[in-house]
């Protein structure tokens, strides 16, 4: 069986962080920094790179409910899905930018957070 392959997506107000899997492992990609156009950017890559689905972080506060900044990411997955074909599916992003921050790696900061929260995403579901 051939694992999916996803796209990790740690959404913030300035940049967007990127991550891919390969098999049950995931990957920091990119950042885009204040994209102008970051829904045909994805929608490019989900092509470019036959991602078969799209792993959405979420803030969630330490109860699990949605933060503030929850609604604007949920306005953008709501956006997002009307240029992709491809699921688009969300998981908690709690302390991920903290701990990619903690990692050290500069500016690839957000890109590490996508990682994270899509790891967390495929060994908590799988990747078939």
């Amino acid at each position: 069986m051939v694992a999916k392959k996803y796209l990790g997506i740690d959404h913030g107000a300035a940049k967007i962080g990127l991550s891919l899997s390969a098999g049950t492992l995931a990957m920091p990609y990119a950042v885009l920094e204040q994209p102008i156009d970051e829904y045909s950017q994805i929608a490019a890559l989900v092509a470019q790179e036959q991602i078969d689905a799209i792993v959405v972080g979420v803030p969630v506060d330490a109860k699990g409910n949605d933060t503030e900044t929850a609604r604007h990411v949920r306005e953008f997955i709501a956006k997002l899905c009307t240029y992709v074909s491809v699921p688009v599916v969300t998981t908690s992003e709690r302390y991920t930018t903290a701990q990619a921050q903690r990692m050290n790696v500069g500016k690839t900061d957000d890109a590490h957070a996508a990682s994270l929260l899509l790891q967390t995403y495929i060994d908590q579901h799988g990747n078939d």
